[in-house]
């Protein structure tokens, strides 16, 4: 990479801290560059890591549909490998967060589950409702044409992304959380080309109106997130970047099989 122009490598570099980060695909960065990655740098390639990680399970989805496997066998399939991808980040995030809001008495306590490393009933109950979700939604599409399932890996995945980054830019991280890591000085810049990015990958893989008033309602859904976060605790954690995440991308993919899907 050392032909490369320095726009072009710290571009490429960006992609790959920002792959680091929300993934588990495996990045030998010390062939890459001689420095640490600058997470806070790539939050602008946050959209690109949902697309890339939407492209793998939606063509995965594609192959087993192709080769004769039923719709809801291959989109469960596709959804596993989803989280596999991830090592269950966000998912771990939303089950923290309806946990430590739930059972919660006050802000020490909420914070305190969660930090907590045993997942209780609410926390257990959110994922097996939100796996049925994508599963169900992803589904709907898939009877009505099976390349609205490949969009809404795509799609859903991006949005959500950039909702971490949007979530991030409108709140104040909890001192001493994991969401601290991700404070540091982001410009308008990057805020904006990460919203910018998911809206033009929203636009070109899922039909206009879907695109538009998925995209609309997710970002008034995190500034209720928003809200409601720092009228509890005053702030936001790590966890809570995480289910607004997952919580994204389920509300895209109820809009959109809502309009498009087929009961």
């Amino acid at each position: 990479m050392k032909n490369e122009s320095p726009d072009l490598l710290e571009f490429l570099k960006d992609i790959l801290s920002a792959l680091m980060f929300l993934s588990k695909i495996p990045i030998p960065w010390d062939k890459i560059s001689e420095t640490p990655p600058e997470f806070n740098r790539s939050f602008w390639a946050f959209p690109l890591v949902g697309f890339i990680l939407g492209i793998i399970s939606g063509s995965l989805f594609l192959i087993l549909f192709y080769i004769g496997l039923p719709i809801i066998i291959s989109v469960t399939i596709g959804v596993f490998i989803s989280i596999i991808l991830t090592g269950a980040l966000h998912e771990d995030g939303l089950a923290d967060t309806i946990q430590g809001f739930s059972e919660g008495k006050d802000r020490e306590n909420i914070l305190e589950l969660m930090r907590g490393s045993n997942i209780g009933t609410y926390g257990a109950l959110s994922l097996i409702i939100l796996v049925f979700l994508k599963i169900g939604t992803l589904t709907s599409l898939g009877m009505q044409n099976h390349w609205y399932v490949f969009s809404g890996f795509i799609v859903s995945g991006a949005i959500g992304r950039s909702m971490i980054v949007f979530l991030r830019s409108i709140s104040e991280p909890i001192s001493n959380s994991d969401a601290n890591e991700l404070s540091k000085k982001m410009e308008g810049s990057i805020l904006w080309s990460s919203l910018g990015l998911a809206f033009l990958i929203t636009l070109i893989f899922s039909p206009f109106w879907v695109a538009i008033i998925g995209f609309t309602f997710c970002i008034i859904q995190t500034y209720a997130i928003m809200a409601y976060a720092d009228k509890k605790i005053g702030g936001v954690t790590g966890d809570i970047l995480g289910a607004n995440e997952q919580i994204s991308e389920i509300n895209f993919l109820i809009i959109f099989s809502a309009i498009y899907g087929s009961l």
